[in-house]
């Protein structure tokens, strides 16, 4: 782990060096969820920051944070963080949109708490590849949305005490294109 902290603060240290434009944004999110026999109510709050550098116009590398919150109708109440580094590249263009290819590498956490007050913790790490459609509204202000339509990934969840399950997708979902449960947007600032 040593390494790799060491490896990413190297790499940043050596994008501000060769004069990189920075970038911060992020996005926020809500998702309130209800099945119709009404026993699994869920309330969401996420808030995703992010950091990164414009190597070029078409490719940018950075660092996404994410924190979530969430409640449930019996009082089961949980927290998450994630830590994913990435690499974007600006595949096609026109006009002021843009459709970007997103790898990532993603690092995350949870603790769950039932009504009883027992704690359950677990960790896990993934891959995935994700198209993006940004929006360009000025030269400083970007915003963006990823398609939930394409999914490429691998993941993999251990819960303290218990053993990994891992989990491979590859696929292609035109109903994601109308699901606002899976929609994410957000905004970017270039400096």
């Amino acid at each position: 782990m040593k390494k790799l902290l060491l490896t990413a603060a190297l790499a940043v240290a050596t994008m501000i060096g060769a004069n990189a434009q920075i970038y911060v944004g992020g996005s926020l999110g809500f998702d309130s969820y209800n099945e119709e026999s009404g026993s699994a109510l869920k309330n969401q709050f996420t808030i995703s920051p992010e950091i990164g550098f414009y190597l070029s116009e078409k490719f940018d590398v950075g660092l996404d944070f994410s924190f979530s919150t969430e409640k449930y109708h019996n009082d089961a109440k949980g927290n998450s963080w994630a830590i994913a580094p990435y690499a974007r590249y600006s595949f096609l263009q026109f006009g002021k949109f843009e459709v970007i290819g997103k790898a990532q590498i993603y690092f995350e956490g949870d603790k769950q708490e039932d009504p009883a007050g027992n704690e359950l913790k677990g960790t896990g790490f993934g891959l995935n590849v994700t198209p993006i459609l940004a929006y360009n509204l000025t030269e400083n202000w970007v915003l963006f949305t990823q398609l939930n339509c394409f999914a490429l990934g691998f993941s993999s969840y251990t819960p303290d005490g218990g053993d990994a399950g891992t989990h491979f997708g590859l696929g292609l979902d035109a109903n994601d294109l109308y699901n606002t449960n899976n929609l994410q947007v957000g905004f970017v600032y270039k400096f």
